[in-house]
């Protein structure tokens, strides 16, 4: 009775959400289409989408962009941020993870991508 259930739950699952769920794969469709209206969103990439449906769209089709509405509202410009860094290793590690050849480098990330809230994790490469 038990398997009855889930799979009457299943097909539920698949009628409710008809297309954006294929039946053949359990996978996941993107959308395609958007209305027109002007309501612009700013993303995580610093880009502005005219509405969070086109941001929704692009973040489908590239997952790992990992995209997502910053802000409402046009994209403010960035504050300036530096583009150049001294060519020393010293490396360090962000709280993202990731080891930046020096403390410099991670700064400019930090700057460009200030929505990351990057740091110094702590000095070295990461682990």
């Amino acid at each position: 009775m038990g398997s009855l259930a889930f799979t009457s739950a299943l097909l539920l699952l698949l009628v409710a959400c008809g297309p954006l769920v294929s039946a053949k794969r359990l996978r996941l469709v993107c959308p395609e289409v958007c209305t027109a209206n002007y309501a612009p969103v700013c993303g995580t990439d610093g880009q502005t989408y005219s509405n969070a449906c086109r941001l929704e769209i692009k973040a489908c089709k590239n997952p790992q962009l990992k995209l997502k509405v910053a802000y409402e509202g046009r994209c403010r410009p960035a504050k300036q941020c530096l583009d150049a860094c001294p060519f020393n290793y010293d490396p360090v590690c962000g709280t993202d993870g990731k080891t930046y050849s020096n403390a410099c480098i991670l700064g400019i990330e930090a700057c460009k991508f200030p929505h990351l809230n990057l740091k110094v994790d702590y000095d070295g490469e990461c682990r």
